[in-house]
């Protein structure tokens, strides 16, 4: 089959790798001419485990374009263009999906599936298919939301925990079900109507949301009553209608979707007139979880003049360079109105350049950052193997918050810090 792919993104440059692997012929369309270009060079842009190299692999099987013309002829085109918060407004912005659509449908003059990854607000696929309709155009608009993880995309693309397909037209749901007949034994393959699908990703990201901010709540309570946060959680993730994903205290959460997709999802809720109480308390919760977040790292430099404090981690979670909606970036900018100078380092975060206020120093290295602190924070996964010693050595005040818990306590103590990790109850000396 020929694929078409719109926009070379996250979610468009896995999927249409992926397709390529499958043996399809795919053609990317982006506006980003130095992101083809690099493209073209077998390069990504960003950090995504195996996916430059399986890129470098399929070259052959794959054009890169600006122009949409070159999607003529193709079975499939799958959108996978932004759909961000609209500036002053919970809703998505969805007039990049509305650009690329106009742009496929001048393109293609046979008929064809138009399956939207975005995602997009319930109803979206309706209001499209019937404004194509109006043009006479031949285009199936399709829901085919994406379930990928940043830093496991191309194993989530060959692997994934479902498929999900919202169509009308018989006709397409053939189209689909003959691209996607290699997962048919890989994992359950849903046929559900359009708006079914649009739902589901918004659906599943706000749960899992839920569940994050759920462990930060049971972590608080453990920390004032003396249980331990982590024994509970793993208790409570033991039990099989609850599962451990998701269910480990930290910051609070970040990204480019579940911040986005909360308040998406809420503003439908406020368009149908449902409340979402869970929806909207996870959203405040999570707010609050950032304010929370700077308070517990003043809490250790209160009596210190002057404080010091480094930044070990500057993305929404480990693995990426991704800082978009980061609560490690929200923190940070808390400190700094607190007027405390912080040191910065994460050597995958393209979001760091972000913070160049004046008491922010970008540092090279952990060890570079920890010189002459008060505290060193660790703000994502990335630093579980963090040398001690190289650390004790230069920090001016011995003490650690690990918002990941991520460092062995034990450890951390024996080389002479007060290590304060979440959900546990904070040493006498705390």
């Amino acid at each position: 089959m020929k694929i078409g792919i719109m926009g070379t993104g996250r979610v468009g440059l896995p999927t249409g790798v992926g397709f390529a692997a499958l043996g399809h012929a795919v053609v990317c369309v982006d506006k980003d001419i130095a992101m083809l270009e690099r493209l073209q060079a077998g390069k990504i842009p960003w950090v995504e485990a195996g996916l430059e190299e399986l890129l470098r692999s399929q070259m052959g099987r794959m054009r890169f374009t600006i122009d949409a013309k070159e999607l003529c002829g193709a079975d499939v085109v799958l959108l996978a263009v932004p759909t961000p918060s609209r500036p002053g407004s919970d809703a998505s912005d969805l007039s990049f999906i509305r650009q690329a659509v106009g742009e496929v449908s001048a393109a293609m003059p046979c008929p064809a599936v138009l399956a939207i990854k975005s995602t997009v607000p319930v109803g979206t696929g309706d209001v499209l298919q019937a404004k194509l309709r109006r043009k006479n155009s031949k285009l199936a608009v399709v829901s085919f939301p994406e379930f990928f993880c940043e830093g496991t995309a191309v194993r989530d693309f060959f692997s994934p925990s479902r498929l999900v397909v919202g169509v009308e037209q018989e006709w397409a749901r053939e189209v689909m079900d003959h691209l996607l007949r290699p997962f048919a034994d890989r994992c359950p393959l849903l046929f559900v109507s359009r708006r079914t699908a649009e739902l589901v990703k918004h659906a599943s990201n706000a749960f899992l949301a839920m569940k994050v901010h759920y462990a930060n709540e049971m972590a608080d309570l453990c920390e004032k009553t003396g249980a331990s946060g982590a024994d509970v959680l793993q208790a409570i993730g033991l039990d099989p209608r609850i599962g451990n994903q998701f269910l480990r205290p930290g910051p609070g959460y970040g990204g480019s979707c579940f911040p986005k997709d909360c308040r998406a999802l809420a503003a439908m809720g406020r368009r149908w007139k449902v409340p979402l109480r869970l929806v909207r308390a996870t959203i405040a919760g999570n707010e609050a979880r950032l304010k929370a977040m700077v308070r517990r790292i003043l809490s250790t430099v209160q009596t210190i003049p002057c404080p010091r404090i480094a930044l070990l981690g500057l993305a929404f979670k480990g693995g990426t360079a991704d800082c978009r909606e980061s609560p490690m970036l929200a923190i940070a900018e808390g400190l700094i109105a607190n007027g405390v100078d912080i040191t910065v380092f994460d050597a995958a975060a393209d979001g760091a350049k972000n913070l160049s206020m004046v008491r922010v120093r970008h540092a090279v290295d952990a060890t570079d950052a920890a010189t002459g602190a008060d505290v060193v924070v660790i703000g994502t996964e990335d630093f579980y193997q963090l040398d001690l010693g190289k650390i004790r050595a230069v920090v001016r005040t011995a003490q650690i918050v690990d918002l990941r818990n991520v460092l062995d306590a034990d450890r951390a103590k024996c080389f002479g810090f007060f290590y304060l990790p979440i959900g546990e109850k904070p040493p006498p000396n705390g």
